[in-house]
């Protein structure tokens, strides 16, 4: 009998069940802490992620424009990136989760972050929002969120996708997508992103705004890429003078696992 053999031999000799986890047991506390702290954040913040869409030039011809916003400020301000609203964007309108629907203008555009700033033409006051996060803290490892309006969702049925994943990377990227031509800081995120998801925020575990998503990725790492908040203020003052919100300190201690797993392992990689 060959070595292979005899060692095929003493696998199939071991027992199955000896380390078998346990079948229909509860989950541990930290998995179904996270599941309750992630469907609070999901109904606290998915009002604040609007669908967008609009008419634009490409290309000599007029086209339809749809993508993802996210509103930053009770009165009205929507964020998004010009791969969703172009600046020459005619009959704008922003969908709401509730089935609203509101004529909306751009006021401000930075080129250079590909940021367009959105007011909702309507008189509010009172709008669900995402508050802004420290994105020049952030870290591989982190834990994050991609929010997004993929395929009409919130046109269709006021659905807002949600998918959680890690901060993957903090690079600088020269886009070579053929839309994007965004060149400075991104925040790479494993977490879901589809045909609709640019312009949507990507947060931290608290529901931060971190970043908006792009079209710009690297052609050696193929993952989302978001401009972070950071890159964006300094190109537009009206989100300039908007708070930046600390983290509550444990307020997700995955989030901190994760965190000190990535850096533990880096140099061996």
């Amino acid at each position: 009998m060959s070595v292979a053999s005899r060692l095929l031999l003493v696998c199939l000799m071991l027992p199955l069940t000896a380390h078998a986890a346990p079948v229909g047991g509860a989950p541990p506390a930290e998995l179904a802490a996270a599941d309750a702290r992630r469907a609070a954040l999901y109904t606290r913040y998915r009002a604040a992620v609007v669908g967008l869409d609009c008419r634009g030039r490409l290309g000599g011809q007029m086209v339809d424009y749809y993508g993802t916003g996210v509103v930053v400020d009770p009165t009205g301000l929507v964020l998004t990136n010009i791969t969703v609203v172009p600046a020459d964007a005619a009959e704008l309108r922003i969908h709401f989760t509730s089935g609203h629907v509101r004529p909306g203008r751009i006021i401000r555009i930075d080129r250079r972050s590909e940021a367009v700033l959105l007011q909702v033409d309507d008189p509010v006051t009172d709008l669900v929002h995402m508050p802004l996060a420290d994105s020049e803290a952030s870290q591989p490892g982190d834990v994050a969120y991609s929010w997004g309006n993929p395929f009409f969702t919130i046109q269709r049925d006021g659905g807002v996708s949600l998918s959680r994943g890690v901060i993957s990377g903090v690079y600088t990227l020269a886009s070579v997508d053929d839309q994007s031509r965004y060149t400075g800081p991104v925040l790479e995120t494993d977490a879901a992103v589809n045909p609709g998801s640019d312009g949507g925020p990507l947060t931290d575990a608290e529901g931060r705004l971190l970043g908006v998503m792009s079209l710009a990725f690297s052609p050696t790492r193929w993952l989302g890429c978001a401009i972070p908040v950071h890159r964006m203020r300094a190109g537009i003052p009206e989100l300039a003078g908007l708070p930046v919100v600390p983290p509550q300190p444990g307020a997700d201690p995955l989030a901190a696992a994760l965190r000190a797993a990535a850096a533990g392992c880096a140099p061996a990689v």
